[in-house]
């Protein structure tokens, strides 16, 4: 009696060790690498997708649920069927296909990493690889067939592909991109806000020579403006802020919560961008505006040159608003610069 005992202590930790393992290896089915395209080396891209992925999906089965768990940008977001039902995706695929992978054309949810990029995926077979829609029959094409299948024609693809290539350029600020356009040191953020127009505007309102310079340069720094175009955009800005200053209307402030807007003297000169550049051309700048805008208050932000209280008690005539800490910081900021 007294050496089964023995026995039974011995094993019983093993057979606690077995149950956690198998409990575990069965909470996750299957992991499903994502691939983004890239024209250079993409198939060695999916090789080795199947040995170390950054981005990838987990099929999770706990009890009688299923979870589907994406990976993407450094972090998770969970999906269950009815998501997959609703969008007319085929999970089935998911379960009866080996060797599968989920190929991101472009970055079809840029900004947001919560939503799924399941369009294509990529089966191995007869020593290749080949390429389905998630909503399609479960036929299987070779690449350049399913492209055409998918986009109506090669040329259509490569349109598509290098527009997301531009846009992305174009927002290289963004977290997502992991490529900053402006410095985070404070001496490339006072060396940005030095130069920056609305930054001007704030410190030297009567200088609407230099602001209106400013503003076009920058312009000039995304797109290569021709000499007409640009005699036409200053002019239709300085007939745009006439006509706010003349019919009294209210002056926009910049709000840092709404970079959409693009503001010079209070007036929204985004509509003018566009009536005078080109279709191509505006896309790429409005976008780098947008960016500018963030920017300034994240360097505004940083350098911290606004007057703020020391505490509760302080109730010293500080910056409120954001209009306010603009007006500080430029004449902070330009009062050193000669």
């Amino acid at each position: 009696m007294k050496k089964i005992l023995i026995l039974f202590l011995i094993f019983l930790p093993l057979n606690g060790a077995c149950y956690c393992q198998v409990s575990s290896c069965d909470s996750l089915y299957k992991r499903i690498p994502v691939v983004r395209y890239s024209p250079k080396d993409f198939l060695a891209i999916v090789n080795d997708a199947f040995i170390h992925s950054p981005e990838y999906l987990d099929i999770c089965i706990k009890a009688k649920d299923t979870l589907f768990v994406q990976y993407r940008f450094g972090k998770s977001h969970v999906y269950r069927r009815k998501f997959f039902d609703i969008n007319k995706i085929d999970t089935q695929l998911f379960f009866s296909e080996d060797s599968l992978f989920i190929v991101s054309i472009k970055n079809e949810a840029f900004g947001y990493p919560e939503l799924p990029i399941y369009s294509i995926y990529g089966v191995k077979k007869c020593g290749g690889y080949l390429y389905g829609l998630t909503w399609g029959k479960r036929e299987l094409y070779s690449f350049s067939d399913l492209l055409k299948t998918r986009y109506g024609s090669i040329d259509k693809f490569r349109e598509i592909y290098l527009n997301d290539v531009r846009d992305n350029l174009s927002l290289m600020g963004d977290e997502y991109n992991g490529i900053a356009l402006y410095p985070n040191d404070k001496r490339g953020m006072q060396s940005f806000l030095e130069k920056d127009y609305v930054i001007y505007e704030r410190y030297n309102p009567t200088d609407t020579v230099g602001v209106l310079n400013r503003f076009v340069s920058l312009v000039s720094t995304y797109t290569l403006l021709k000499e007409k175009q640009k005699d036409l955009l200053e002019n239709k800005i300085i007939e745009r802020v006439r006509y706010n200053h003349t019919m009294n209307i209210e002056k926009k402030e910049i709000k840092h919560y709404i970079p959409s807007e693009i503001i010079l003297y209070g007036a929204d000169v985004t509509v003018l961008l566009s009536n005078v550049l080109t279709e191509s051309q505006y896309e790429v700048v409005y976008s780098a505006l947008q960016n500018c805008n963030s920017y300034r208050r994240d360097a505004i932000f940083g350098l911290h040159l606004f007057r703020s209280p020391k505490n509760i008690w302080d109730d010293g005539d500080y910056a409120t608003s954001y209009e306010d800490r603009l007006k500080e910081t430029a004449n902070n900021l330009l009062n050193h610069v000669k």
